[in-house]
């Protein structure tokens, strides 16, 4: 798969171009591999040793180019960009140069920006994807991001809480936006309630009309019934209180007490240390030197099957999307505000491509105001199958499994060299030479 850039030219300390890419609802690659950016630029002599270029994927940085010499043309230099970053549907990649100059370090007043370019980027710049494993997961909300259902054989059901014009306009939002991605209409069928026959159920509604049960069939807590409707969030327009993280006491109210002085809070800081043993420290040393060395945590060495907990999205989130697979086949869809009017009104915010783009996990909630999502990663999952059976598939799905869970891909090469060496030894011990 390869992806053409445009042209750019920057005079500027900073040069930022984006594109996106849509990948196929069954990416399954997130574990290993990497895309090639085969790279085309050229900057100035102007521009200093230590000026670099960042890959951004999806907001997250993926891979650094830095400068060592002064002026050059770049001609398919080759950058290696994890896919980790990646998921399913639309995913956004941002180049951004961060060029630094003599006269930038020295700013002289009244000095105006100089019009010689000082970076290109071409267009003849590619990113070349590797081949990489395809599987379906359930539940995996990037697949409703792509636009499409887990089960496209069967039009999904669509229940509203309430079938009046708030509750319709959300669901019409949702569906248009799924359509637009995945390039094709969507199957669904509306219902006034779902039925023991239907697999795949997406329900819509305000977080009062929820039925009895819903929240727990998602696993999101129960909670959430009692924690938004005493902490509403106010709309655009104004209205209700907000109830805003960032709220601080006005200094005549506070009381004298709170305020710390600097060898105050140097020794609360230097005690946090001082309780933690040698061998807590230790133990922090090691981990943090496997996450920076080997991408490796604690979680992804435990041979216990991994469980989803109720998910308990923050107070101030204004849209909550959960979901969870059922018995059989299916998936079971919540899409949820705190008002229907609220829920119509941050659809149609959520449907924005920028946030659109990073839905993905088990659970999203999106943030009041705020183009960012608080994403719930999914712990609990079943492969589909999307694909033709096939050993090329199946060996880039194993790989990426394997990938993932460190001690069991430890614990099957420790059998296969057991199994192999005492084959081998009994093999010797038939044909060697006996004295």
């Amino acid at each position: 798969m390869r992806i053409w850039a445009y042209r750019r030219r920057n005079s500027g300390r900073r040069l930022k171009a984006e594109f996106a890419i849509n990948l196929p609802s069954d990416f399954y690659a997130t574990e290993y591999g990497e895309a090639i950016l085969h790279l085309d630029a050229a900057y100035t002599s102007a521009v200093r040793p230590g000026s670099h270029v960042n890959v951004f994927v999806n907001g997250q940085i993926s891979t650094q180019m830095t400068i060592t010499t002064q002026g050059d043309i770049v001609r398919r230099h080759t950058v290696r960009v994890p896919l980790k970053n990646f998921k399913s549907g639309l995913n956004r990649i941002t180049f951004e140069a961060a060029l630094m100059t003599d006269a930038d370090a020295r700013c002289a007043p009244g000095e105006t920006l100089s019009e010689t370019k000082r970076f290109v980027l071409f267009d003849t710049t590619t990113l070349e994807f590797p081949k990489f494993g395809r599987i379906g997961r359930l539940p995996d909300l990037a697949v409703l991001g792509a636009g499409r259902f887990s089960d496209e054989d069967l039009p999904t059901t669509v229940v509203l809480a309430r079938p009046d014009a708030l509750n319709l306009s959300a669901a019409g939002t949702l569906l248009a936006r799924m359509a637009r991605n995945a390039g094709q209409p969507v199957r669904a069928q509306f219902a006034n309630a779902a039925s023991a026959d239907d697999e795949s159920v997406l329900f819509i509604g305000a977080v009062d009309q929820i039925p009895p049960g819903m929240l727990n069939r998602v696993r999101v807590t129960e909670h959430l019934r009692m924690i938004w409707p005493s902490t509403p969030v106010a709309d655009n327009k104004g209205g209700a209180q907000t109830a805003s993280a960032d709220f601080t006491m006005p200094l005549s109210q506070a009381s004298p007490n709170t305020t710390a002085s600097t060898d105050e809070v140097r020794r609360r800081w230097s005690d946090t240390f001082q309780r933690r043993g040698v061998i807590q420290q230790t133990i922090g040393s090691v981990q943090d030197w496997l996450e920076k060395t080997f991408s490796l945590s604690l979680s992804s060495l435990r041979l216990e099957e991994r469980t989803d907990a109720p998910y308990e999205p923050p107070q101030r989130a204004s849209l909550l999307m959960a979901q969870s697979r059922t018995e059989d086949s299916g998936v079971w869809t919540l899409v949820t505000a705190r008002t229907d009017r609220a829920l119509a009104d941050e659809m149609a915010r959520l449907a924005n491509p920028l946030l659109w783009s990073q839905v993905s996990g088990r659970a999203i909630a999106l943030e009041p105001r705020e183009m960012k999502l608080q994403i719930e990663p999914i712990n609990d999952y079943r492969f589909v199958q999307t694909q033709p059976l096939s050993l090329t598939n199946l060996r880039l799905v194993a790989a990426n499994w394997m990938s993932a869970n460190i001690l069991q891909y430890a614990l099957v090469m420790l059998a296969c060299c057991t199994f192999l060496g005492v084959a081998t030894a009994l093999l010797l011990s038939r044909l060697g030479r006996r004295s």
